[in-house]
């Protein structure tokens, strides 16, 4: 399922078209099995989430590693971060934590159950957990493909 494509490069893409928020460690030349516009996609959505939950001041840092046989995509905010008691559920869809409501923050619930849906039908995984002091952490994880290069 999908074609090889350069996740690297996507995640620069995504990143230059974006705000200069973000701080980034981009590994080059890490090629996955999917789908070039769902990938760029899922990338936009977890940097636009960051920066939609974080102060105005705040940068989202964003790394892109190969490990393992597998590409890492983490990307951390230092914002409102997500109740630990909600986190499995804001993978459904139309489902909002109760402190993004409670701050005011439009949205549908959709972003994380889609980029949840894309990842794993490219046989990856999408993982959320705390970041320190304070803020969120979103790590997916893609099987990388090798590509000899001349």
């Amino acid at each position: 399922n999908g074609s090889i494509i350069n996740l690297s490069k996507i995640v620069e893409d995504s990143i230059s078209k974006g705000e200069k928020r973000d701080s980034t460690d981009i590994e080059h030349s890490i090629y996955v099995k999917g789908d070039s516009d769902l990938l760029a996609m899922v990338v936009c959505n977890l940097v636009d989430n960051g920066l939609k939950y974080s102060p105005e001041d705040e940068k989202v840092n964003l790394s892109l590693k190969r490990s393992n046989g597998s590409a890492s995509l983490i990307v951390e905010d230092y914002g409102i971060g997500i109740p630990r008691e909600e986190r499995d559920m804001v993978f459904t869809s139309f489902y909002r934590a109760t402190n993004a409501e409670k701050h005011g923050i439009n949205g549908y619930g959709l972003g994380l159950s889609l980029a949840m849906s894309i990842i794993n039908g490219f046989d990856g995984t999408i993982l959320l957990t705390d970041n320190s002091p304070k803020g969120t952490k979103i790590t997916v994880t893609l099987p990388a493909i090798n590509v000899e290069q001349d």
